[in-house]
């Protein structure tokens, strides 16, 4: 992250680092595992999937579960409002992917929703 920053951005990239990182994420009190849930959580219902995406890889390594953020996803879908939840869903199913191919998802995801029955 900081060694690809430009020098515009190094600043900023250095605050988050040190701050989040080094200050955040080291406290005792919760292990890693279940601060990159709440890190998914409030990125996923905060809109930030940019972020999101990598924070879904950190949780993976963190001992994260599919299941488990799977899990998260529904809970911001249900607290935070479908479009938010489906959002991070997205993300979260694929978090490799780049935005057109959030536009291929959305595409698909008309096409089934005109074919539900309750439409």
């Amino acid at each position: 992250m900081l060694s690809s920053a430009s020098d515009f951005g190094r600043p900023g990239v250095e605050y988050v680092l040190r701050n989040a990182f080094e200050g955040i994420w080291a406290r005792d009190g919760l292990e890693k595992k279940y601060r990159s849930l709440v890190v998914i959580s409030i990125l996923a219902s905060t809109g930030k999937m940019a972020q999101l995406r990598s924070h879904i890889g950190i949780g993976l390594s963190n001992g994260l579960t599919e299941v488990e953020i799977r899990e998260a996803m529904l809970h911001v879908a249900g607290y935070c409002g479908f479009p938010s939840g489906l959002d991070a869903w997205v993300r979260a199913a694929a978090p490799s992917a780049t935005c057109e191919d959030d536009y291929d998802v959305a595409e698909e995801a008309i096409k089934d929703w005109k074919a539900a029955p309750w439409v």
